[in-house]
């Protein structure tokens, strides 16, 4: 009853609870950690490792957003992939990765495979 309608960044002094996997840290919270705190002055972030108690803290509410991947590891898919009933998702962004080394390295002979 005493929380506004709508969400006043500028006003809140709210702490945001995320997870995220470790390689989210300096790939994705520079791209918009400066303006959150621009527009939010007064918030706090807490931050902890994405783990497979996750998506539960998510549903519950104990843990304000996540930031995983989509694990390339098929064992590990249920604890990134499959977030449960009443968890909502959205893309980010999608990377590409690849190896870059000289043309004539010492240890490779034939393709990469």
């Amino acid at each position: 009853m005493t929380e506004p309608d709508h969400f006043q960044p500028h006003l809140s002094d709210r702490c945001f609870r995320f997870a995220l996997v470790e390689s989210a840290y300096p790939l994705l919270l520079p791209q918009f950690i400066g303006d959150m705190l621009e527009a939010a002055p007064s918030i706090t972030l807490n931050t902890a490792a994405w783990d497979q108690t996750t998506f539960d803290g998510l549903a519950r509410g104990n843990i304000d957003f996540g930031i995983t991947g989509k694990d390339l590891n098929p064992a590990d898919a249920m604890l990134t992939m499959m977030p449960p009933k009443g968890v909502r998702y959205q893309e980010l962004c999608q990377d590409h990765q690849c190896v870059l080394m000289r043309a004539d390295p010492p240890r490779t002979q034939g393709p990469m495979g």
